[in-house]
């Protein structure tokens, strides 16, 4: 089971390996708090299967919201302590990349992070495998852009360059003002999936390149406005 709550919306998912058994997305008014648990709830009622047959829980650990985050991982570790199991952390940008499959093409995952700042990706297919191509990041818009147009001439030389995530959908008609031509993935394309999630988590458990949520720390790339705000240090 995957739990993704990075961003506005609750995603969860149940897959194995060979098919999505089930996902959910809400993205509509209501907080993480109010909706992750009923979302757990539903994926294991509407296939009538108990929590203990699942094989592990998978979260994304970020970048994305404080507190989205907080509730999701918490949730996760709580379910895995519970029944006794495994557990995988994610970053949010590569699950996000994941939506897209396109190859010899650079994927650029894009995250709110303020009214100025966006979390930004850089990941490319290698046959069946999504890679990272650079650390993820916390810029501003533009900045995002000027490295992937920068990227994209290395000596990978990538096809393309398409755009991942919600931020960039609905000011898509703003990213040619920029002067670069980058491709926008589609709206179905754009949510936090926890399929996606799910699927990179099966693909690190095969290469045995897995990390449990116990070991990893959320990954914020920035403090939270509070403490901007107060000047903390």
């Amino acid at each position: 089971m995957s739990i993704d709550t990075a961003s506005s919306s609750t995603a969860v998912s149940i897959i194995d390996e060979y098919k999505v058994m089930f996902e959910l997305i809400v993205d509509y008014k209501k907080n993480h708090s109010e909706t992750i648990m009923t979302a757990v709830d539903t994926a294991l009622k509407f296939l009538d299967i108990d929590v203990s047959r699942l094989h592990c829980i998978v979260a994304s650990v970020g970048p994305g919201s404080f507190t989205g985050l907080r509730v999701g991982v918490a949730t996760a570790k709580a379910i895995a302590y519970a029944h006794d199991l495994s557990s995988v952390a994610i970053s949010s940008l590569a699950a996000l990349a994941y939506n897209v499959c396109v190859h010899n093409t650079l994927i650029v995952p894009i995250l709110r992070a303020n009214r100025s700042l966006v979390y930004a990706g850089f990941y490319y297919w290698e046959r069946d495998n999504l890679v990272r191509f650079k650390d993820d990041m916390v810029t501003d818009v533009l900045t995002a852009l000027k490295l992937s147009h920068k990227y994209q001439y290395t000596k990978n030389k990538f096809d393309k360059v398409i755009l991942v995530g919600h931020e960039m959908f609905v000011n898509k008609d703003k990213v040619s003002d920029y002067g670069f031509s980058f491709y926008i993935s589609p709206l179905g394309f754009n949510a936090q999936r926890g399929s996606s999630l799910a699927s990179l988590a099966l693909q690190y458990i095969k290469q045995g390149s897995n990390t449990s949520l116990d070991d990893v720390e959320l990954s914020y790339l920035m403090k939270p406005q509070a403490e901007i705000s107060k000047g903390a240090v």
